[in-house]
């Protein structure tokens, strides 16, 4: 959005209006040890001076690159899950575009809560990449390049979707 113009840029904005640069992964100075955290689109810099409630450490089998991208589509998925959709344990669920980073974030909490899980996905390597990673059917897996997938998953949930 920022690239195309339909969020203004510049460093007035962008530090303080705009969340680019919400991210962080990094070293801390005192310790050399690797966290990842987030600040209010700050972190558009070589360094940044975090709060410590606002960083975790980095798991030792992460790399910087894994840290720093896990954070926002994790964020996105607690929020839309958990906040907003205050999802429960056991429920069924439909995730659209479930391979993308999202999506997958997503799969990983309904896991957890041990959801009944729906998935959409563009394309068959898409699909065959779910039931490899993920374990899902390929009965609860469905095309979302054309407009079948509802009563697919309609029928696939007895009409419970």
């Amino acid at each position: 959005m920022l690239a195309t113009g339909r969020i203004p840029s510049g460093p007035e904005v962008v530090f303080m209006d705009c969340t680019i640069g919400g991210e962080f992964a990094g070293r801390l100075v005192e310790t050399g040890e690797r966290v990842m955290g987030m600040e209010s689109g700050r972190c558009f810099a070589t360094s940044v001076y975090a709060a410590t409630h606002t960083y975790a450490k980095i798991p030792d089998h992460w790399s910087m690159n894994d840290a720093v991208s896990i954070l926002s589509t994790y964020s996105t998925a607690y929020y839309g899950l958990i906040k907003a959709g205050r999802l429960r344990k056991g429920e069924s669920i439909l995730i659209h575009s479930a391979a993308g980073g999202v999506g997958q974030s997503a799969i990983n909490i309904c896991k957890h809560y041990e959801c009944d899980i729906y998935a959409t996905v563009g394309n068959d390597e898409k699909k065959q990449f779910l039931m490899n990673e993920y374990n899902i059917p390929e009965n609860k897996i469905f095309n979302s390049r054309d407009i079948l997938f509802k009563n697919q998953i309609m029928e696939a949930t007895e009409g419970n979707m």
